[in-house]
Protein backbone atom coordinates (compact mmCIF):
# COMPACT_ATOMS: atom_id res chain seq x y z
CA UNK A 1 0.00 0.00 0.00
CA UNK A 2 1.39 3.56 -1.01
CA UNK A 3 -0.31 6.63 0.92
CA UNK A 4 1.14 10.57 0.79
CA UNK A 5 1.39 12.57 3.63
CA UNK A 6 1.43 16.66 3.88
CA UNK A 7 3.71 17.96 6.78
CA UNK A 8 1.70 20.04 8.93
CA UNK A 9 3.34 23.41 10.00
CA UNK A 10 3.37 26.99 9.27
CA UNK A 11 5.37 26.87 6.85
CA UNK A 12 6.60 30.86 5.96
CA UNK A 13 7.09 32.25 2.35
CA UNK A 14 9.87 34.83 1.63
CA UNK A 15 7.81 37.74 2.33
CA UNK A 16 6.45 36.60 5.44
CA UNK A 17 9.07 35.26 7.38
CA UNK A 18 11.96 34.16 5.38
CA UNK A 19 15.29 34.72 3.74
CA UNK A 20 15.39 38.79 5.17
CA UNK A 21 13.04 38.06 8.46
CA UNK A 22 15.44 36.00 10.60
CA UNK A 23 14.42 37.93 13.90
CA UNK A 24 11.03 38.95 15.95
CA UNK A 25 8.01 36.63 16.43
CA UNK A 26 6.74 34.26 13.53
CA UNK A 27 10.14 33.89 12.06
CA UNK A 28 11.46 31.79 9.67
CA UNK A 29 13.53 29.45 12.12
CA UNK A 30 10.97 29.43 14.81
CA UNK A 31 9.11 28.33 11.34
CA UNK A 32 11.92 25.48 10.60
CA UNK A 33 11.95 24.20 14.19
CA UNK A 34 7.89 23.62 14.57
CA UNK A 35 8.33 21.96 11.31
CA UNK A 36 11.18 19.59 12.55
CA UNK A 37 9.15 18.46 15.35
CA UNK A 38 6.13 17.90 13.54
CA UNK A 39 8.44 15.68 10.60
CA UNK A 40 10.19 13.45 13.83
CA UNK A 41 6.61 13.01 15.28
CA UNK A 42 5.39 11.86 11.77
CA UNK A 43 8.39 9.25 11.06
CA UNK A 44 8.04 7.72 14.59
CA UNK A 45 4.10 7.74 13.93
CA UNK A 46 4.90 6.27 10.69
CA UNK A 47 8.03 3.29 11.78
CA UNK A 48 5.65 2.81 15.04
CA UNK A 49 2.40 2.07 13.67
CA UNK A 50 3.64 0.58 10.48
CA UNK A 51 6.83 -1.74 11.35
CA UNK A 52 9.12 -2.50 8.18
CA UNK A 53 7.52 0.80 6.26
CA UNK A 54 9.41 2.90 4.04
CA UNK A 55 9.11 6.55 4.01
CA UNK A 56 10.41 9.03 1.53
CA UNK A 57 10.58 12.28 2.11
CA UNK A 58 10.44 15.18 -0.14
CA UNK A 59 10.41 19.12 1.21
CA UNK A 60 10.87 22.56 -1.41
CA UNK A 61 12.75 25.63 0.13
CA UNK A 62 11.52 26.05 3.74
CA UNK A 63 10.91 22.07 3.27
CA UNK A 64 13.53 21.32 2.53
CA UNK A 65 15.56 23.00 5.44
CA UNK A 66 12.85 21.15 7.80
CA UNK A 67 14.17 17.98 6.14
CA UNK A 68 18.15 19.02 6.36
CA UNK A 69 17.99 19.79 9.82
CA UNK A 70 15.98 16.49 10.97
CA UNK A 71 16.76 13.72 9.49
CA UNK A 72 20.70 13.65 11.38
CA UNK A 73 18.31 13.78 14.67
CA UNK A 74 16.44 10.90 13.97
CA UNK A 75 16.25 8.04 16.07
CA UNK A 76 17.87 4.49 15.00
CA UNK A 77 14.14 3.11 14.16
CA UNK A 78 13.18 6.35 12.58
CA UNK A 79 16.89 6.59 10.06
CA UNK A 80 15.56 2.68 9.48
CA UNK A 81 11.95 3.65 7.62
CA UNK A 82 13.57 6.61 5.54
CA UNK A 83 14.18 4.99 1.87
CA UNK A 84 15.57 8.42 0.17
CA UNK A 85 15.21 11.98 0.11
CA UNK A 86 14.40 14.70 -2.27
CA UNK A 87 14.84 17.96 -1.71
CA UNK A 88 14.40 21.02 -3.95
CA UNK A 89 15.61 24.25 -3.96
CA UNK A 90 17.60 23.47 -0.65
CA UNK A 91 19.08 26.60 1.29
CA UNK A 92 21.54 23.82 2.77
CA UNK A 93 23.05 22.57 -0.39
CA UNK A 94 26.24 20.63 -0.45
CA UNK A 95 27.48 21.34 -3.68
CA UNK A 96 30.56 18.86 -3.43
CA UNK A 97 28.74 16.35 -1.38
CA UNK A 98 28.90 12.96 -3.45
CA UNK A 99 26.27 11.44 -1.56
CA UNK A 100 23.77 13.56 -3.29
CA UNK A 101 22.63 13.17 -6.83
CA UNK A 102 22.60 16.67 -8.16
CA UNK A 103 20.05 17.81 -10.62
CA UNK A 104 19.23 21.28 -12.14
CA UNK A 105 16.37 22.61 -12.37
CA UNK A 106 15.21 24.57 -15.43
CA UNK A 107 11.84 26.38 -16.91
CA UNK A 108 11.31 24.50 -19.67
CA UNK A 109 9.51 21.15 -20.47
CA UNK A 110 12.99 18.83 -19.91
CA UNK A 111 12.43 20.35 -15.79
CA UNK A 112 16.00 18.43 -14.89
CA UNK A 113 18.88 16.95 -15.92
CA UNK A 114 22.11 15.73 -14.32
CA UNK A 115 25.89 16.57 -14.71
CA UNK A 116 27.90 19.19 -12.74
CA UNK A 117 25.33 21.93 -12.61
CA UNK A 118 26.56 24.25 -10.52
CA UNK A 119 29.55 24.82 -8.17
CA UNK A 120 28.46 27.05 -4.96
CA UNK A 121 26.40 25.63 -1.91
CA UNK A 122 23.24 27.53 -0.37
CA UNK A 123 22.84 30.37 1.17
CA UNK A 124 23.13 28.38 4.81
CA UNK A 125 25.90 26.97 3.47
CA UNK A 126 26.78 23.01 2.88
CA UNK A 127 25.56 20.48 4.98
CA UNK A 128 26.52 17.10 4.15
CA UNK A 129 24.40 14.20 3.67
CA UNK A 130 24.35 11.82 6.40
CA UNK A 131 26.01 8.34 5.47
CA UNK A 132 23.32 6.20 6.69
CA UNK A 133 20.52 6.73 4.32
CA UNK A 134 20.33 3.71 2.64
CA UNK A 135 18.79 5.31 -0.77
CA UNK A 136 18.73 8.14 -3.24
CA UNK A 137 19.32 11.71 -2.11
CA UNK A 138 18.00 14.12 -5.10
CA UNK A 139 18.78 17.69 -4.96
CA UNK A 140 17.05 19.85 -7.74
CA UNK A 141 18.22 23.31 -7.97
CA UNK A 142 17.78 26.52 -10.55
CA UNK A 143 20.87 27.49 -12.09
CA UNK A 144 20.41 30.95 -10.70
CA UNK A 145 18.43 30.62 -7.70
CA UNK A 146 20.83 32.18 -5.52
CA UNK A 147 19.13 30.15 -2.32
CA UNK A 148 20.24 26.86 -3.11
CA UNK A 149 23.42 28.25 -5.58
CA UNK A 150 24.37 31.10 -3.36
CA UNK A 151 25.51 34.23 -4.94
CA UNK A 152 24.89 37.88 -4.20
CA UNK A 153 24.52 38.88 -7.87
CA UNK A 154 21.80 35.89 -8.23
CA UNK A 155 20.12 37.03 -4.89
CA UNK A 156 18.88 39.92 -6.29
CA UNK A 157 16.79 37.72 -8.59
CA UNK A 158 16.10 34.97 -6.06
CA UNK A 159 12.29 36.31 -5.96
CA UNK A 160 11.96 36.37 -9.19
CA UNK A 161 14.00 32.28 -9.43
CA UNK A 162 12.98 30.62 -6.22
CA UNK A 163 9.55 30.16 -6.84
CA UNK A 164 7.05 27.74 -7.16
CA UNK A 165 6.70 28.21 -11.02
CA UNK A 166 10.10 27.63 -11.75
CA UNK A 167 10.11 24.13 -9.99
CA UNK A 168 6.66 23.07 -10.88
CA UNK A 169 6.00 20.21 -12.18
CA UNK A 170 9.79 18.46 -9.62
CA UNK A 171 7.85 17.20 -6.72
CA UNK A 172 6.05 14.59 -8.87
CA UNK A 173 9.22 13.87 -10.90
CA UNK A 174 11.25 13.42 -7.95
CA UNK A 175 8.37 11.28 -6.14
CA UNK A 176 8.67 9.09 -9.21
CA UNK A 177 12.33 8.94 -9.18
CA UNK A 178 11.74 7.43 -5.25
CA UNK A 179 8.67 5.41 -6.26
CA UNK A 180 11.50 3.90 -8.77
CA UNK A 181 13.77 3.13 -5.66
CA UNK A 182 10.90 1.40 -3.57
CA UNK A 183 9.89 -0.44 -6.68
CA UNK A 184 13.35 -2.09 -7.03
CA UNK A 185 13.44 -2.60 -3.10
CA UNK A 186 10.03 -5.19 -3.44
Amino acid sequence: EVGFLALDYPALGIIEGGLLAFMGDDNMFDSVDAGRTELDDLITGISDGCDGTTTYIIGFSQGASVIRLTIDELSAANRAAVGGLGVIADPYRDADDPLVEHLTAEADEDLFGSGAPHTRDGIFTGLSAPDWIDGPFYSACARRDAVCNFSLRDLLVADVVHTDENYHGLGPELGELLADDLLARL
